[in-house]
């Protein structure tokens, strides 16, 4: 992949600054823009004492567009994209904090609808059961499912996603080349490839330090129009990630849980404190606005998985491309295109898809 010189500029800042992006918007008031940065940043510019003598003896030493080639040379595998780049998220530009760099595997843009679920490791299977059903309800409607890839209420959300056909973006807390937690390797192999994506601000080999987490948080609430917290504790790492989503001004859902559950206490806390209670997919989509027309029973999740393997197949590339002609469904899926036509108009007979002008079909 190739990358321009701002990104590699933007690449060096991140590698001397660390994951904020404040010092990176100081440097770009001083100095003008990007080009002006590289050409005349100086150690001992008294201009720019607000970065420590840490920080600029870092950036002192790898200013060098070789050693920064090397590093994307060595790294190989993780694509990168940049806060200036036209394919960074959107919402997450628009927080107050946004990495200036994002390494991901998968695909990083047209993330426009997404929602965020968090909840415990250590959650109960009401909370798993809750999880998996939100995640495949929203997923199957084309909302991206957004979480942490952590055990329990993170892998759940992901997982069901997956199941759903849909898409879902897991941000680690940890370089993009470190599997955490190790068991989840497969899955996170399953979102990059079915048109998901793993991203972190961390560069490749960073381990997943505690510290890490918590501002990895920022980044599934900015990301999202709306957080869903399951199941949380009264200090669970979730309560974190909802304060943010709060305070950036994004909507935050619970589901209610037992009054007599740990794992409870803070999403039970949350509601009670103004966080929107919930106990379907439809009451997110109300919140956010997203008013998704149902065609009849065929398109809820049970009636889904209950299409045989040649229409699942067609649903969900369907799903994964929005109005898609017949010819693209047929190089996409490799039906044939006799079979897919009958397949397409058994769909269009139960309103699970529907056919617009010039054959375009959509869900």
């Amino acid at each position: 992949m190739e990358y321009s010189d701002n990104d590699k500029i933007i690449l060096w800042l991140s590698m001397g600054l660390g994951i904020g992006s404040f010092k990176f918007f100081d440097l770009m008031d001083y100095y003008g823009d990007i080009d002006g940065i590289w050409h005349n940043y100086d150690e001992k510019d008294p201009g720019i004492d607000f970065l420590s003598p840490k920080v600029k003896t870092a950036l002192d030493k790898t200013k060098n567009m070789s050693y920064v080639n090397n590093c994307i040379k060595k790294w190989k595998e993780p694509k990168f994209v940049t806060i200036l780049n036209n394919d960074y998220p959107m919402l997450l530009k628009e927080t107050a904090n946004p990495p200036i760099i994002l390494y991901y595997l998968g695909e990083i843009s047209a993330y426009d609808k997404c929602i965020g679920i968090v909840g415990s490791r250590r959650c109960t299977k009401y909370g798993l059961e809750c999880t998996k059903k939100f995640a495949k309800d929203l997923a199957v409607r084309g909302i991206t499912i957004v979480s942490g890839g952590a055990r329990g209420i993170d892998t759940k959300a992901h997982e069901g996603a997956v199941e759903a056909g849909g898409r879902t973006v897991c941000v680690l807390g940890c370089g993009i080349d470190v599997v955490y937690p190790p068991e989840n390797h497969k899955l996170f192999y399953n979102i990059a490839e079915g048109g998901g994506a793993i991203i972190t601000e961390y560069h490749p080999g960073e381990r997943p330090n505690p510290w890490h987490f918590p501002q990895r948080n920022r980044i599934i609430s900015g990301m999202s129009s709306g957080l869903l917290v399951v199941e949380a504790g009264e200090k669970s790492g979730s309560l974190i990630t909802a304060g943010i989503a709060a305070e950036e001004g994004r909507d935050v859902f619970c589901v209610p849980g037992n009054i007599n559950s740990s794992t409870s206490k803070g999403t039970n806390t949350l509601i009670k404190n103004g966080a929107c209670l919930v106990d379907c997919y439809q009451d997110i989509m109300f919140e956010c606005g997203w008013h998704v027309k149902e065609k009849n029973k065929a398109l809820a999740i049970d009636n889904f998985n209950n299409l045989n393997d040649t229409e699942r197949t067609v649903v969900n590339a369907i799903i994964k491309n929005q109005n898609i002609s017949i010819d693209e469904l047929c190089v996409i899926t490799g039906i044939d295109i006799t079979e897919l036509n009958s397949v397409i108009t058994m769909l269009e007979i139960g309103g699970v898809i529907s056919r617009m002008p010039g054959n375009i079909l959509t869900i």
